[in-house]
């Protein structure tokens, strides 16, 4: 019986400690991830710039015509 209770003692031990782990590893990274966000908002990286995600008419019209040619050429 003492064999059984050192063994359920170790594996509590090995238990505690592996979270203790994985917490200490999760509060780490929502440190950091907390960090990054700030320094991206400081910096401006954040703004999307309009002018480059606005598709002009032309280029628009131009894609058409290629997916129209692609679909005319495989049926």
């Amino acid at each position: 019986m003492s064999n059984l209770s050192q063994l359920i003692g170790e594996a509590a031990i090995v238990m505690i400690t592996g979270i203790s782990v994985v917490f200490s590893f999760l509060i780490t990274l929502v440190i950091l991830v907390t960090l990054v966000g700030k320094i991206i908002k400081i910096s401006g990286a954040d703004k999307i710039k309009a002018d480059k995600a606005t598709i002009k008419e032309k280029d628009e019209k131009e894609i058409i015509a290629a997916i129209a040619m692609a679909m005319k050429k495989r049926l």
